[in-house]
């Protein structure tokens, strides 16, 4: 049964395993897990069979290659498993995923993977062998090796149970960035105490903006040491963000 999730509909985590770093590199599976349009919890995972990658002329990457072989025998086999299906059907399937369960045309739609230099170039090569258009717009792709630096302790919220799997590799990474939205939600509302404040241009103080509610203050009101270096908090937004911290420990 399907999870509901409405907070956090219409977003989509991908990963891909592959014996290379550069698009034209053969894709072994396609791991995608993410939140439907409805709010519900999907995913997909498929194996390509890599014979027929290199026989439609994708290739490998030797030091990838040995990478693979160093790995544990569990990991080698389930990433080279694909022994049916080929490119082309798995590419469509996945197309038939996104369109299915995802509204790519909204606003509110994101894709993530870590690293968009990674996933995303090197998926499109493999859609643009088939004559297959990008299943979202190009704005709607996110960075989640980015947001994993930044802000580190989300990576305890990952759990993940199984390394180098496609599907396992992007559930993980989707629990970290849910994660990360659980605590920015905190401040959609602003302070109650902070509503009345005149607009930025009509205070006498100047100062860098708060993260968060975007006041100006006096460096010494908002300056915060906060994971790794400083993000500028007013007092206000400092106090909610420490108490949100200590709920979800």
């Amino acid at each position: 049964m399907k999870r509901e999730n409405p907070k956090m509909k219409n977003t989509l985590m991908i990963d891909l395993e592959t014996t290379g770093k550069r698009p034209g590199c053969c894709i072994l599976t396609i791991g995608a897990a993410g939140i439907d349009k409805n709010g519900l919890e999907v995913n997909f995972y498929a194996r390509i069979h890599h014979d027929k990658s290199k026989d439609e002329g994708f290739d490998d990457d030797p030091e990838t290659l040995d990478w693979w072989r160093k790995q544990d025998t569990a990991t080698l086999k389930e990433a080279f498993a694909g022994t049916t299906e080929g490119p082309q059907d798995v590419v469509n399937e996945f197309v038939d995923f996104v369109n299915k369960n995802f509204d790519t045309s909204a606003k509110d739609f994101t894709v993530w993977s870590k690293g968009s230099d990674f996933d995303f170039p090197i998926l499109k090569a493999y859609l643009d062998a088939y004559d297959l258009a990008t299943p979202w717009p190009f704005w709607s792709q996110r960075d989640y090796r980015t947001l994993q630096a930044v802000f580190p302790f989300i990576k305890k919220a990952e759990s993940n149970v199984e390394k180098h799997n496609a599907l396992e590799d992007a559930l993980a990474q989707m629990r970290g960035l849910m994660h990360f939205m659980s605590l920015e939600a905190v401040f959609k509302e602003k302070p109650q105490n902070m509503i009345n404040q005149p607009p930025v241009s009509k205070q006498r103080n100047v100062g860098m903006n708060c993260w968060w509610c975007r006041r100006t203050k006096q460096c010494n009101e908002y300056r915060l040491k906060y994971m790794r270096g400083f993000v500028p908090l007013c007092k206000n937004c400092a106090e909610g963000f420490r108490t949100k911290i200590k709920e979800q420990k």
